[in-house]
Formats: C-alpha cells, sequence, structure tokens
C-alpha cells in the first residue's frame, strides 16, 4: 500500500506540475534543449546588446558635451559677428560721410585715373612753358646791357 500511495503521490506531482507547465508538458526533451539554446543566444545577445549600448551611451555623453562646447562656441561666434557688422555699419558711415565731401565726378576710380591723368599733362605743360619762359628771360638778360655803374 505504501507503493501504491507513493506511485498515486508521484503521480499527483506529476499532474500539478504538468498542470503549472500547461502545454509546455507535452515537450520532448529535445524540444526543451533547442528551446534552452535559443533562450542561451537570446541571453549572449542581449549582454552583447547591453555592453554595446554601454559604448554607445558613453559616446552620446561624449556627444552631448562636444554639443554644449560648439553650441557656446557659435554664440561667442554670433556675437563677434554682431560686434564686427557694428563696427562695420559705423565704419561705412565715416566713408559715406567723407565720400560726401569728394566731388561725385572723383568719387569712381577710373574718374580719379583720369583726373590724375589730366594733371599729369597740365603739370609737363606747364613744366615745358615754364622752362621755355626761363630760357627766354636768361636768353633776355644776357642780350640787355647792364645800365648799373657803382655811382649813380
Amino acid at each position: 500500500m505504501r507503493r501504491a500511495t507513493k506511485k498515486a503521490m508521484t503521480a499527483a506531482r506529476v499532474e500539478d506540475l504538468s498542470g503549472e507547465l500547461g502545454e509546455k508538458a507535452g515537450f520532448s526533451l529535445t524540444n526543451m534543449e533547442e528551446a534552452f539554446k535559443a533562450a542561451r543566444k537570446l541571453w549572449t545577445s542581449s549582454v552583447l546588446a547591453s555592453e554595446y549600448s554601454s559604448v554607445l551611451y558613453r559616446e552620446l555623453e561624449l556627444l552631448k558635451e562636444q554639443e554644449k562646447q560648439y553650441n557656446e562656441r557659435l554664440e561667442t561666434l554670433r556675437k563677434t559677428v554682431m560686434s564686427l557688422t557694428s563696427e562695420l555699419d559705423a565704419a561705412l558711415a565715416v566713408v559715406r560721410e567723407r565720400e560726401s565731401t569728394v566731388p561725385e565726378a572723383y568719387r569712381a576710380h577710373d574718374s580719379l585715373q583720369q583726373a590724375l591723368q589730366e594733371t599729369k599733362n597740365r603739370r609737363d605743360i606747364l613744366t615745358a612753358v615754364f622752362e621755355r619762359a626761363r630760357a627766354a628771360a636768361e636768353q633776355t638778360a644776357q642780350s640787355l646791357p647792364l645800365h648799373f655803374s657803382g655811382s649813380s
């Protein structure tokens, strides 16, 4: 009887466990081994993914720090551009003010070049006229008798 009780208890326990396992109770050992291998493969993949995610997290933190530095640099550059734009505006205002005192005809480079050439031409003409006048004055002075004497 003891044996029958033990069998009954074992059968009851098997039935309880089968109930807990549900449909998996009918799996063969081969199926369970394959499921175990698949689970181990998934676990290994998840460990690798976890390690890789740690690397990616560190890289993300570094990138965030770089982004912060770049944003600070960008803000500095924006301020510099604004400052330089203000300086440029002030310089352009001075140029416009000074330009207003220059006659319109002399504001263009070509006009200045032409005016410079005309001035050089007039200088050359005046120099030539001066040289002829001086030569004529010297000649006239030499041809005139000196009327000056020591006593008056």
